[in-house]
């Protein structure tokens, strides 16, 4: 089946998106028309929704573009080329996290999301209510606002 794609109702940057009936089980594709004007085109399953899971996919495809501009991506029907070396789409568990390329983004994502919960801790100084004074209290354990006093490099793993 085959159908003509018209103007992008999304658009991530210069990156345009559509949304396409896809197999199931796949939510997005990162493409690189080099052979037109597009560039990158990110296509989105039109079964998806909901803008939490249409963003999350938006934001996962558009690391795939990154991997390609920086020539470390490549595929076609056949292959997918990472880092050079070619890999068999025969029986390959499209997706899977432990791919390479894959891999690579589900752990910065991994590292975007501690920072965030990083970010998002702050000592406000106020007691909440039913607070146990001798369990862990302000006053017997300090006041230093832990939630900017740390070192990155201590929590991620690289």
């Amino acid at each position: 089946m085959s159908f003509k794609l018209g103007d992008p109702p999304y658009k991530d940057d210069k990156i345009k998106v559509y949304k396409v009936p896809m197999e199931e089980g796949v939510l997005g594709k990162a493409n690189n028309a080099m052979a037109s004007s597009d560039g990158f085109t990110i296509h989105i399953n039109q079964k998806v929704n909901d803008t939490p899971t249409f963003n999350k996919v938006v934001n996962h495809e558009k690391e795939h573009t990154d991997q390609m501009a920086r020539g470390d991506l490549g595929y076609n029907d056949d292959v997918v080329v990472w880092k050079g070396k070619e890999y068999s789409r025969d029986n390959m568990p499209e997706g899977d996290h432990d791919l390479e390329w894959e891999k690579e983004i589900y752990d910065k994502q991994k590292r975007q999301q501690i920072l965030q919960v990083i970010k998002k801790v702050k000592h406000t100084g106020v007691k909440y209510d039913n607070f146990q004074e001798d369990v862990g209290s302000w006053d017997k354990y300090g006041s230093e606002d832990y939630s900017t006093n740390y070192d990155i490099s201590d929590i991620l793993d690289d």
